[in-house]
């Protein structure tokens, strides 16, 4: 059968647990449908190790068919429901759906199958899967909707590129690993084994399918896939080759000799075995991409950046030009198949040359100032800002006096062209190179004065993404307080027809200085907390509490998420595994989005966290993840008087002198510790429980140690803040 033939849903089925025969898959559409992956294996896929404590969930998985002339390469995807059900054998009802393509479409998936697990969890699961089928097959290729389950559903799927896979965000995997996602990069590079471990297994999944993308130019990764393991099938793991894969089990992560790369969900972490370090450029990379992600950046942009700093990477390690710790550490990418087979059908080479002379030409028309028409100048200033896609141009244009030049046309009298220009500034802004070329000469003045005066909401709003951008620099808060550009956002924040958006990167840029200078003088709170109450926008209400916050104010009543009542409630669950794999959960989301820690504690999750931690021996699990936990809250003013007004800082320096403690128990309660000698209040309560000789006899005891020497880390730290203070 010839790919024209074939399906574009090769099957559906529902997975659930027998009593008798296990996981099992208890119905199937076709009935008859045959794969080398047996039913058994896919329902252990379908049916994830942890999923009991999630409501929803997904996972994802390969299967590789000789087809008749060529292999035929599928995927998976199974959308798991725990449905609540007193009257059920294990007190709920847990099924999930299995949808089998070679076209890997997973986020129209995602919105089909909950529409047919409905119909399944109502007890119409034969019907539900003949219907899913055949609605899906019947439409895809031939209409631009579809009526399924009584519902109108719009069919938009994009054309793929080549092991190209949609609904995967590279965004999320960022967000977690932050500047750690440079040592998956260097994995990929290497061909390493790579092993994601985390809950949920939906989010582990989308590591495992996001990661290629790191490495975009490059191809071959598909093969490799395998975005749920678990301990019923270690095929894949002990195979001996290398692999992206992932696992909710927690044991993965402690058996080293299963993995090159861990991305760890526990702590946002990425570890390996041979200590690889990243370097200053791959850094410099990093935080260029985690900046635009901060100001939402696309999808498509944050994949750019890595395909445009990878290419560049290959371009040298073709011409055996890699330098310092990049041609020590990639040196087996020289030479390699996997360059080789990217020689074959890469054109990079010319790419980068036309973008080259692209960003140097626009700048030099601009130069020209005498030969510029009115019209000419907007267009230009568009077409640069769309230029400046990556590091490297932006780059380009600080070193060749770009910035002066753009700055130029600020105080053009066209609207248009200032509104491009500031664009293009704000492009700049987010490297620190630009950054810095921005606080040279008269540029930052000219930016402020854009903000301040420009009736224009989108020029002034492009200021203020600058000013922001500026105010990520120790040096770039200073000018900022000299020109008083605190004040400036507040009269930002307070007018009445201003734009959500420009009163959120106001109220971010003024956080970001208190940041960095937590004794300048505070302003009034109570207009803020005036706009809180007035705005409905979450960004906004949430940067407004962690200023309030900061400033040590009162808070507003916040109500919690239910993402976050479900959070809370599982902290307090019933039994230590549930409160165990809830407390994992909750570091992942505070890892990820440090700032719902205040969620957390206005919900009070606190409490039940603090029983816990009572209950629970050092030797288990709970007793670390909770500690890890603390130590993202205890950087909040409001977290920290409860962390106070419980004792815990007390427990802590008590836990640290637990000398039959395992080091990874020590290691979070130090780490906790450090944060909180950071901060006035609890370094005081640290010294007055004389912490500092109490820290020093814990270096003493562990230094030596080769096993548990790590544990001293965050303890020197911690002594540090806390004999200079």
């Amino acid at each position: 059968m010839g790919a024209k033939d074939r399906k574009f849903v090769h099957s559906v089925s529902i997975a659930e647990f027998d009593q008798l025969a296990g996981d099992t898959l208890s119905k199937k559409y076709p009935s008859d449908f045959q794969l080398s992956k047996s039913s058994e294996e896919i329902a252990h896929i379908a049916l994830p190790e942890g999923a009991h404590i999630h409501e929803e969930d997904f996972t994802y998985f390969t299967v590789e068919e000789q087809g008749k002339e060529d292999p035929i390469f599928y995927y998976g995807i199974c959308y798991f429901r725990n449905k609540k059900d007193k009257d059920a054998r294990r007190g709920a009802v847990q099924k999930s759906l299995v949808l089998i393509s070679e076209h890997p479409y997973f986020g129209f998936f995602k919105r089909v199958l909950p529409l047919a697990m409905d119909e399944v969890m109502a007890g119409n699961g034969k019907k539900a899967l003949k219907d899913l089928y055949e609605t899906i097959n019947g439409n895809v290729h031939k209409a631009t909707s579809m009526r399924l389950f009584k519902k109108e559903m719009e069919i938009s799927l994009p054309k793929l590129k080549h092991e190209e896979v949609e609904g995967v965000s590279l965004i999320d995997l960022i967000k977690l690993f932050k500047v750690d996602t440079m040592i998956l990069w260097y994995g990929l590079l290497l061909n390493r084994k790579v092993l994601f471990v985390g809950q949920p297994a939906g989010a582990v999944g989308n590591c495992c399918l996001a990661a290629p993308l790191l490495v975009a130019p490059l191809r071959g990764f598909r093969q490799k896939l395998h975005p749920y393991v678990s301990l019923n099938d270690l095929s894949v793991i002990m195979g001996g080759e290398s692999f992206i894969a992932g696992a909710t089990n927690p044991l993965f992560e402690s058996r080293t000799d299963w993995w090159d790369v861990l991305g760890s969900f526990t702590g946002g972490t990425v570890s390996t075995k041979d200590g690889l370090k990243i370097t200053g450029q791959d850094r410099e990379h990093i935080k260029n991409v985690i900046s635009g992600i901060e100001d939402h950046r696309s999808e498509d942009w944050v994949r750019n950046q890595f395909k445009a700093y990878t290419e560049r990477v290959l371009a040298q390690a073709e011409k055996d030009a890699l330098k310092g710790i990049h041609k020590k550490v990639l040196a087996p990418l020289c030479g390699s198949t996997m360059l080789a087979d990217y020689l074959e059908y890469s054109v990079e080479d010319q790419e980068e040359a036309v973008e080259k002379q692209t960003t140097l030409s626009l700048l030099a028309e601009l130069k020209d100032v005498e030969h510029l028409s009115v019209l000419s100048k907007p267009m230009i200033l568009r077409t640069l800002s769309e230029q400046l896609v990556d590091l490297q141009a932006i780059e380009e244009l600080c070193d060749n006096e770009g910035v002066g030049v753009i700055a130029s046309f600020l105080d053009d009298e066209s609207s248009q062209t200032r509104k491009y220009a500031t664009n293009v500034l704000a492009n700049v802004a987010l490297s620190i190179k630009g950054q810095l070329s921005i606080l040279s000469g008269s540029v930052l003045s000219r930016i402020i004065d854009r903000l301040k005066n420009d009736k224009m909401t989108n020029v002034a709003s492009a200021a203020c993404y600058c000013l922001y951008k500026i105010s990520t620099l120790y040096i770039g808060v200073v000018s900022l307080i000299d020109r008083q550009v605190v004040s400036t956002m507040v009269d930002t924040i307070r007018r009445k027809d201003q734009d959500i958006l420009l009163k959120t990167r106001a109220a971010s840029t003024i956080l970001q200085v208190y940041r960095f200078c937590p004794t300048l003088p505070r302003v009034d709170s109570a207009p803020f907390i005036e706009e809180w109450q007035q705005s409905h926008d979450l960004a906004f209400r949430s940067t407004i509490v962690e200023l309030l916050d900061l400033w040590g104010s009162d808070l507003p009543q916040v109500q919690p998420s239910e993402k976050m009542r479900h959070h809370i409630a599982g902290v307090a669950g019933p039994d230590r595994e549930t409160k165990t794999q809830h407390t994992s959960y909750l570091l992942q989301a505070l890892v990820a989005t440090p700032s719902f820690a205040l969620e957390f504690v206005l919900g009070n999750g606190l409490e039940p966290l603090f029983k816990n931690m009572t209950e629970a021996p050092p030797s288990e699990k709970l007793s670390w993840v909770s500690y890890a936990v603390l130590a993202i809250i205890v950087d909040f003013n409001v977290g920290r008087s409860r962390i106070l007004a419980a004792g815990m800082v007390e427990n802590a320096l008590l836990a640290m002198e637990n000398t039959n403690a395992a080091p990874i128990y020590l290691l979070h309660v130090t780490r906790f510790l450090e944060v909180a000698c950071q901060h006035d209040n609890s370094a005081q309560r640290i010294a007055e429980n004389d912490g500092a000789s109490r820290m020093i006899q814990f270096i003493r005891r562990y230094c030596d140690d080769r096993q548990a020497a790590a544990v001293c880390i965050p303890a020197l730290g911690g002594l540090r803040y806390v004999i200079c203070d």
